[in-house]
């Protein structure tokens, strides 16, 4: 009943112009809302993607780490069974 009773107001205060007004005051207020919203989603979306590559990069590290000493083990493993007398 509120809204009813504002659009009443402005339209015999100020006619169709000051609805006219009014309206795009509203589709503004609604764009820039959305488009706050916008934003604050790519925001959180670059920030997913910044700690999703750390932890891709240290994930990598992480297996090149358990390659190599793997790879050493298996070296050793070797050596011991085969001796070179």
């Amino acid at each position: 009943m509120a809204d009813s009773n504002l659009f009443q107001l402005i339209l015999t205060q100020t006619g169709l112009g000051g609805i006219a007004i009014f309206a795009m005051w509203l589709l503004n207020r609604t764009y820039s809302d959305a488009l706050r919203r916008e934003r604050e989603y790519a925001e959180t979306l670059r920030s997913d993607r910044a700690e999703l590559l750390t932890v891709t990069r240290d994930l990598v590290k992480t297996m090149a780490g358990l390659e190599n000493a793997v790879q050493t083990l298996t070296n050793e493993l070797h050596r011991t069974s085969n001796p070179r007398n």
